[in-house]
């Protein structure tokens, strides 16, 4: 008999999981749906007030918030109404708007020449403690007209994984310019200092070690299964060493293009390629397999809400 928390079900390992159902299902499904309804209202509310011609550097992350602390089993209608849940908590995913740093930089030259005004935006290394940080003054006119100095600093990624591993001198420039920027007022739109690129190199980062951390217990795991039972830490101290095997991003590369493929096959395609090249500012060529894995999780997120709307629509 179903209570508040559901029948018992099985995934794909012998794990078990309750189905989320009744009450609770009820009351997760309600609190969901409000947050991802002011989240949906506040992106409204920027696009309403950001002039139209800054409107391509609006551009919007995907963003799980927790509310509940355990995991179940989700029906795909839950899944479509923005429910997760793994890692003992239930999650809804929302959408938050950033603006990138081109964006900051466009808005601050056209306040400046408005105001027949010069401006310094000036970058360089420098290394505090044992870290290297590129550190970014801007000199000019704030958002208002009104004169301003800013600075910040952003940490160099080096032997980082995510877009650390191949930009790190490029990731923490464009995050120190595009901070040192928001301290003037520069495309603040009720997301705090952060840009667009600092979250996407930040979940970048995160998506890097989950999957790392994800891969070492894979493999302690398949030992222990075959009786191999051996010291934890050792096996993490080794697992570090082969995780970085030349197959494992081509096998999570493969994956995100076949998604895309599926993801995408209901569309025009001159459309999106259009939509892909305006997102991620670069000329698509209508391949997917032409992207990096981090251009690929973008254009993922970006087509996966999308054909929500259209289905709530």
């Amino acid at each position: 008999m179903a209570g508040n928390h559901g029948r018992w079900q099985h995934d794909g390992s012998e794990s078990q999981k309750k189905e989320l159902s009744g009450g609770l299902a009820d009351h997760l499904l309600g609190v969901a749906f409000e947050k991802r309804k002011l989240a949906k209202d506040h992106i409204q509310q920027v696009y309403d007030s950001v002039p139209a011609k800054y409107h391509k550097h609006i551009r919007i992350l995907s963003q799980k918030e927790k509310i509940w602390d355990k995991d179940f089993f989700l029906t795909d209608e839950q899944r479509r109404r923005g429910l997760h849940s793994y890692h003992s908590k239930t999650f809804v995913e929302t959408f938050r708007p950033y603006v990138d740093v081109e964006g900051r930089i466009t808005e601050m030259i056209d306040v400046h020449q408005e105001h027949d005004s010069g401006y310094t935006l000036e970058t360089y290394a420098d290394q505090i403690g044992t870290h290297w940080v590129i550190e970014c003054v801007f000199d000019g006119l704030n958002k208002k007209g009104q004169p301003v100095k800013t600075r910040d600093r952003a940490v160099i990624g080096f032997g980082g994984t995510g877009v650390d591993a191949t930009n790190p001198i490029e990731n923490a420039t464009t995050s120190a310019v595009g901070r040192s920027l928001a301290q003037a007022g520069y495309g603040c739109i009720g997301s705090g200092l952060t840009s667009f690129e600092d979250m996407f190199i930040d979940i970048s980062r995160q998506k890097a070690l989950e999957d790392l951390n994800n891969e070492r217990k894979s493999r302690v795991m398949n030992q222990n299964d075959r009786g191999d039972v051996q010291d934890l830490d050792r096996d993490f101290s080794r697992m570090t060493k082969q995780t970085c095997e030349p197959d494992d991003p081509v096998k999570m590369k493969n994956s995100l293009i076949n998604q895309l493929i599926h993801l995408t096959k209901g569309f025009d395609q001159t459309y999106v390629k259009n939509r892909i090249s305006q997102l991620l500012k670069v000329t698509f060529n209508g391949r997917f397999n032409s992207l990096e894995v981090g251009q690929l999780r973008l254009v993922e997120m970006y087509f996966k809400q999308e054909i929500e709307d259209q289905q709530v629509s």
